[in-house]
């Protein structure tokens, strides 16, 4: 019986070293695939944001070629579904369907403008300002 003891504590002595790595390693490859997930989560949400900017651009330049003019900060991005009060004969909208978006991490986009050039942003999910490869807005765009 005693003999048995003894074999059976030296073969946990043994084991015990490569369970406590399977204990790590499996943890380290749970945080190494959470890490991953969550970058995954941020580029397509990035990607989302360079694919509204987009829309939004094109659909900012239609108003622009119907009314003359980029709506005004006041006005906002909401004359691109409702036609602005003064420019309904003009107005060919709605130019963005089925609504504007909404940003990815929960913000709305920030439009403002002079009339001749427009600037659109948005913010992350920590409240920060977010963009096109890496800076802080989605744009300002000038007209040619």
């Amino acid at each position: 019986m005693r003999k048995e003891s003894l074999t059976l504590n030296k073969t946990i002595k043994r084991a015990l070293p490569y369970a406590l790595g399977l204990v790590v390693f499996g943890t380290f490859s749970g945080v190494l695939f959470q890490l991953a997930q969550a970058a995954t989560e941020e580029a397509a949400k990035t990607a989302r944001a360079k694919s509204d900017e987009l829309t939004l651009r094109q659909a900012l330049k239609q108003y622009r070629a119907d009314c003359s003019t980029y709506p005004t900060s006041a006005q906002g991005l909401s004359v691109l579904e409702q036609a602005p009060a003064g420019l309904e004969s003009r107005w060919k909208g709605p130019y963005v369907k089925p609504r504007i978006p909404g940003g990815p991490w929960g913000h709305s986009y920030v439009y403002t403008s002079s009339g001749k050039n427009f600037y659109i942003a948005t913010y992350d999910g920590a409240g920060k300002p977010i963009g096109l490869a890496g800076t802080t807005t989605l744009g300002l765009v000038k007209d040619p």
